[in-house]
């Protein structure tokens, strides 16, 4: 459970693997120590079938089936997949015959779910041991709140890195406390599951019998107990803390439910100790004092929001009813056994209602929910039978007169943590992280114990038939996907190396830099699929990368052809069949050493369509380098229509539309699918630019894509990385729309909006255009310190100290120290004095001067 924990919280594949090493050696030496000695006899559960179904169900999403058989399983799947549920003609577009749309992710998840039943299973038995048990239960709190001081510390203490050494690529732990999660809403409800048990455990009624009794139960001698109120509190309040710095709202809805719950049975039960509000009040006093000295501010802000009850604020501009949205479109579609464990990233774009802006939806904040979409009819009806019998077996546990006092304190704070389990997933969805399916499987786990009447009873023996065999079918399930965890394992250091390579080179100044990083990043690809061949989404991204290194060749006229020449060339050409158009391109005139890349590129797509039919990237790549492969002109418009049908509403395919057009000599019809997309969607606006900056004037741009002052800064930009000759006209352009748009802008909105087209003018305007930019600025925005300071030192730099002296004192007059501006000022009023001792010469004499 630890090394799973320290493991990204098994979410990685790395983590997925050691949870699977961890649970054959838990599971085969407990099962050979059952085999060759007695022991108490196999506790059912009831659990048992419903986990052999639930995995059987996900082994059949993975079983190639019959066409006939697909569809009425999946319904969804013809109108997805069209034609590719038979194999086509050209063999361009593999045939798909599994329910699974993502079978990797399917395979990976079906090892975590095969490994966490087993452990689950294997804890009941462990803990049929009283003694053990109750040990075990508070161990486990007791962890979770030093896990909770190392994720406190590990935030205060940050470099934004996990353990301070560990680089990720989508986030980092100077935002949040996190510990090992990668999502903080996440590691919010991990923490919380041990605020039941652990206040159960120091809140509970205690007695002073013999010192040989218990050393864990309410039987301790009375030095004991004081320790154990002492280090319960102190872990409670580790917890709350811990749960107030991760920064979740639905850290604070978690705890609570985590500590009302408990609270109300101990005193419903009469099993508090007599101690109960005088250390009741003490936590609270330190958790308050924690809380206000590092998490005030998180604390005030997220309370409030929930005290409003605005639902449209708590959801971030309603985003969660957007993907739940999405998926009741999608459970219409795929409606009994779901698109696959695992497949919810890449199937929920296919039935977004609206546009999503490259926002990504890994899960669908709503646990329920997402068991429809991804298992369907049969996931719900299995998740509901299992959530029956653990809360049958809470409330008999809890109620029933078999239950001693010893049992009982830590059956209530279970209570509480089966209570934050249901409520975090109403709107968040955990469960793919092992560590915390692992952590709530072991305090239900406790729930299954015997009844202490039963312990007399027990007659020992060894395990019987039936739970060795049902053991081994998990094992098996494990077993089988194995392979596929340790290849992902060894395949995510490198992806991970690539995608933080990505982030931090997002921007380049030039081709050849963009090219350099490119070549570093398919080296780590190529390594990353070298190790684990089904990853499909490597397979995009190197399609892409190969991609981009043909397109930047093609802009650095690499090529002796133009590309939009060669793609009509074949489609208009005549060629009887591929062979035809393959031996034309290999000629040293048309495409000449660019083939080979292009091959790669339109290779990697196919890959990535084999490994997912989801993939929209693939399809767009397919679309645009298909012309290799076949002559025939109807072709990409396919490929278009078929990433069409997995994201509706992408801005890619928008572009592809474009791209299309651009490419057949329709310029007015490019620019019209452009035009919709140029100003949100940042990639597709660069490629566009690639494209019309060297073939329009700046002034034709804004007549065709009639920006507002946002936009036209990148095509200014645009301008001006390309050394375009009309540079400084479109950065003049953009002034004048900067300062249009200041007038009906935010004072900090304005702000920005005159830096950043400051930032294009003084580099490549015109130096009368750019003081005159600076003198509309200046009395638009006359306090703005940032302004004035670098209108100054630009004044300054063209030596009209004249007009940046003002600029100059007044930024001093409120920054107490910059060296370098008070020298500028000293030298303009320098210059300033020395003019005028200077003797005034006629006035044609300066004219002419």
């Amino acid at each position: 459970m630890a090394i799973v924990l320290l493991a990204f919280a098994g979410r990685t594949p790395t983590g997925l693997f050691c949870l699977c090493v961890g649970s054959f050696l838990t599971v085969g030496s407990w099962l050979l120590y059952r085999v060759s000695a007695a022991g108490i006899p196999w506790r059912w559960t009831g659990l048992e079938p419903i986990f052999v179904l639930g995995l059987g169900l996900v082994i059949l999403q993975l079983t190639p089936l019959p066409i006939d058989l697909l569809e009425q399983l999946s319904p969804g799947l013809p109108h997805l997949l069209g034609a590719d549920l038979t194999v086509s003609e050209d063999g361009l577009v593999p045939s798909w015959t599994i329910l699974s749309l993502t079978p990797r992710e399917s395979r990976l998840s079906l090892g975590g779910l095969a490994c966490v039943s087993l452990l689950f299973l294997v804890m009941v038995q462990k803990l049929q041991n009283r003694e053990f048990a109750r040990r075990s239960v508070v161990g486990v709190a007791l962890c979770s709140a030093l896990y909770g001081v190392f994720a406190t510390v590990q935030y205060l203490t940050s470099n934004g890195k996990f353990f301070w050494l560990i680089e990720n690529a989508y986030t980092e732990t100077a935002t949040a406390a996190k510990g090992s999660f990668t999502n903080a809403n996440h590691f919010a409800g991990f923490v919380c599951l041990s605020l039941g048990p652990l206040l159960a455990w120091a809140m509970a009624k205690s007695t002073n019998q013999p010192k040989k009794q218990s050393a864990w139960g309410n039987s301790s001698p009375q030095g004991f107990n004081e320790a154990r109120l002492l280090i319960g509190g102190a872990g409670v309040v580790a917890l709350l803390l811990a749960a107030v710095l991760s920064v979740s709202r639905g850290g604070i809805l978690l705890a609570g439910a985590g500590i009302v719950i408990p609270i109300a049975l101990l005193l419903t039960k009469r099993l508090t100790d007599s101690k109960f509000p005088v250390v009741i009040g003490v936590m609270a006093l330190l958790a308050t004092a924690g809380i206000s000295m590092f998490g005030e501010e998180f604390f005030n802000r997220n309370a409030l929001e929930l005290a409003t009850a605005d639902v449209k604020e708590l959801d971030d501009g309603d985003a969660r009813q957007f993907v739940w949205q999405a998926n009741f479109n999608a459970q219409q579609e795929f409606l009994w056994v779901g698109g696959g464990l695992g497949s919810h990233r890449d199937l929920i774009p296919a039935f977004h209602p609206a546009s999503l802006d490259n926002r990504v939806y890994t899960h669908a904040e709503n646990a329920y929910i997402q068991i429809g979409t991804e298992l369907g009819m049969a996931g719900w009806i299995l998740f509901s039978l299992c959530l029956v019998r653990i809360v049958w077996q809470l409330i008999t546990f809890v109620f029933s007169s078999a239950s001693d006092d010893e049992d009982l304190p830590l059956a209530v704070g279970v209570a509480g943590s089966v209570a934050v389990f249901l409520t975090q997933g109403c709107y968040d969805f955990a469960w793919y992280a092992p560590a915390y399916m692992l952590v709530i499987l072991f305090y239900v786990a406790y729930l299954f114990r015997r009844p202490s009447e039963e312990q007399e009873a027990i007659e020992f023996c060894r395990i019987g038939f039936a739970p060795a065999f049902l053991l081994l079918i998990l094992v098996g399930s494990a077993g089988w996907v194995a392979p596929s965890l340790y290849q992902a394992a060894q395949a995510e250091g490198p992806t991970m190396r690539y995608l933080v390579q990505t982030r931090k080179l997002a921007n380049f100044e030039n081709t050849e830099e963009e090219l350099m990083s490119l070549k570093m990043r398919l080296g780590h690809l190529q390594q990353a699929l070298s190790a684990d061949p089904t990853d499909g989404r490597n397979y995009l991204r190197l399609s892409s990368c190969l991609r981009r290194v043909y397109e930047l060749n093609s802009l650095q006229a690499q090529l002796p052809m133009p590309v939009t020449q060669i793609r009509a060339a074949v489609y208009s050409g005549g060629f009887q069949d591929a062979d035809a158009v393959k031996n034309w391109l290999n000629n040293p005139g048309v495409m000449k050493s660019m083939l080979p890349l292009v091959q790669a590129s339109l290779k990697a797509s196919q890959k990535a369509i084999a490994c997912s039919p989801c993939f929209t990237g693939a399809w767009l790549t397919q679309a645009d380098l298909c012309f290799v492969e076949s002559p025939a002109a109807d072709l990409p418009d396919y490929f278009i229509e078929r990433a069409r049908r997995v994201q509706p509403h992408s801005a890619d395919i928008v572009f592809a539309e474009g791209y299309h057009a651009w490419n057949n000599g329709n310029v007015e019809e490019a620019i019209t699918h452009w035009k919709t997309i140029f100003a949100d969607h940042h990639s597709e606006r660069s490629r566009i630019l690639e494209l019309t900056t060297p073939s329009f004037s700046p002034e034709q741009m804004v007549q065709f894509i009639e920006p507002d002052w946002d936009s036209m800064y990148w095509i200014a930009r645009s301008y001006a990385l390309a050394d375009h000759p009309q540079k400084a006209e479109a950065a003049a352009i953009l002034g004048r729309l900067t300062q249009e748009a200041a007038l009906h802008l935010p004072e900090d909105e304005q702000v920005r909006a005159f830096s950043r087209a400051f930032s294009v003018l003084s580099r490549h305007g015109e130096p009368g255009t750019t003081q005159s930019f600076i003198a509309t600025s200046t009395k638009l925005q006359p306090e703005s310190t940032a302004l004035r300071k670098v209108f100054g030192q630009y004044l300054f730099r063209l030596k009209e100290f004249q007009q940046a002296e003002p600029h100059l004192a007044y930024y001093l007059e409120r920054v107490s120290h910059d060296p370098d501006a008070l020298k500028m000022l000293q030298t303009c009023r320098a210059q300033r004095e020395q003019q005028a001792l200077s003797p005034v010469q006629p006035a044609s004499s300066r004219r002419f001067r």
